[in-house]
């Protein structure tokens, strides 16, 4: 039996109106299909809630097993674990489908420990708070880590944070026998939470599920249960600020953005994203890119623009690049192609680290990649330049949500938030291109 078939069939039993939809069946299928997850995901979607149906599927699926099997339940604060756990205890007493099934704690307060009519078997569950479990637990069956780092009064606190992180890394991932899974979910708090630790979660299957989709489009994650507009009335009721780290998976440091969102989508148009292997017809007009190498763990980006023949008017972007794990020759052989394609004119890129030093003094780069250093006064200078083109609405840019995220992604003070979304990338790609305004123009030969 499928898990997304227990969900829509036996634990659906357990409401009044259980409400399903293609996401809730996307996340069943996720969390059968991989032992270990990570998901990043709005308020109120299924996040605890699948645990519970998890944790009873489990029992139905292993209900003829002869050994024991355990199984444990974090959260940030062991008051919670226990209300998590004592929810699903009522779910189990409800359901139907375990009339056989026999409680070994009922009296207990927030431990399971079931065992089916006739069978030598105990499953047991027990809750604990991320920094005051007894170290060297082990088990079979597997963990689930909920919200580890829900606690409104210290979710600022640097030393919590990396405190969480710590244990996280060095004790709870030991817990789990060969076989067991570890299913993690939860909001986040800082762009420091390990949710954002690539080399952490490298075995792990990550989702980032924002509840909006696509702002434009009016497209959200689970519309059987929170539609649009219910969605737009929690932003108003919380706040921009919360709404965006609650339902929008925005860590807080976020909320200090360069642009916000909505001034970030009136640049956003339905601009088609012009093929790089495709030649396009030529017009009187500059072609302008902006390369964002990245460092070898970031993705890079590259924005190509149209510029008009006064580069003041409006610019119109007419390409857009990620690149995510691909080395620098082969970005460059992608970009060699646009090039010859777009006839590109000039293209400023990110010389700060050097990476195409040795292949310049070669004189291996094309003519029309122009090296700009990123120190903190170009930065400055090529963010005011934006910012006059969104305050006088001479930029339209290819409404992509990758491109939207990244580009959030830089805060006030110029520095880029990590996430699983890239480091600011699209944003330093924009901005490179926009040195064609106040860098002396150099002859292409």
């Amino acid at each position: 039996m499928s898990f997304e078939f227990f969900v829509n069939n036996i634990f659906a039993l357990n409401f009044e109106k259980f409400t399903s939809g293609e996401y809730i069946n996307k996340t069943a299928r996720f969390l059968e299909g991989h032992s270990k997850t990570c998901r990043v995901s709005a308020r109120d979607h299924f996040k605890s809630t699948s645990f519970y149906a998890h944790y009873m599927w489990e029992l139905l699926r292993y209900a003829h097993v002869e050994f024991d099997r355990e199984y444990h339940y974090f959260s940030f604060q062991v008051d919670m674990a226990g209300y998590h756990i004592g929810k699903l205890k009522d779910l189990i007493k409800l359901n139907p489908y375990y009339t056989t099934l026999i409680d070994k704690k009922v009296t207990a307060e927030g431990v399971l420990k079931y065992q089916w009519e006739g069978s030598p078997a105990y499953f047991t569950l027990k809750p604990h708070g991320m920094m005051s479990f007894k170290r060297g637990l082990h088990c079979n069956g597997g963990i689930y880590v909920d919200d580890p780092f829900q606690d409104p009064a210290n979710k600022l606190d640097p030393k919590i944070i990396e405190r969480v992180n710590t244990i996280m890394k060095t004790q709870i991932m030991d817990i789990p026998i060969k076989g067991a899974f570890v299913h993690i979910a939860g909001t986040a708090q800082t762009n420091n939470d390990f949710f954002f630790d690539k080399k952490f979660l490298k075995r792990f299957e990550v989702r980032v599920l924002p509840a909006v989709v696509d702002y434009k489009e009016k497209k959200v994650l689970w519309p059987e249960h929170m539609d649009y507009e219910e969605l737009m009335a929690r932003k108003e009721e919380r706040g921009e600020k919360i709404f965006n780290q609650e339902f929008m998976c925005r860590p807080v440091y976020s909320a200090d953005g360069f642009f916000t969102e909505d001034q970030l989508l009136e640049m956003m148009f339905d601009i088609p994203n012009y093929p790089f292997n495709k030649e396009r017809d030529p017009k009187d007009r500059d072609i302008i890119g902006g390369w964002d190498l990245g460092k070898k763990r970031h993705p890079a980006h590259f924005a190509v623009f149209e510029v008009p023949d006064d580069p003041d008017d409006e610019w119109i972007q007419i390409h857009s690049k990620f690149f995510e794990n691909v080395d620098h020759t082969k970005q460059l052989e992608y970009i060699e192609e646009c090039i010859e394609n777009f006839q590109i004119d000039y293209i400023y890129y990110d010389n700060t680290r050097g990476e195409l030093e040795v292949l310049e003094e070669r004189g291996e780069l094309p003519d029309e990649l122009i090296p700009v250093v990123l120190s903190l006064k170009k930065k400055s200078a090529l963010a005011t330049e934006w910012e006059k083109k969104r305050t006088n609405a001479k930029i339209k840019l290819i409404n992509d949500e990758k491109q939207r995220m990244s580009i959030l992604a830089v805060t006030n003070d110029l520095q880029a938030i990590e996430s699983p979304q890239g480091h600011g990338d699209a944003f330093w790609s924009t901005s490179l291109s926009l040195n064609y305004l106040i860098q002396p123009k150099i002859s292409v030969n």
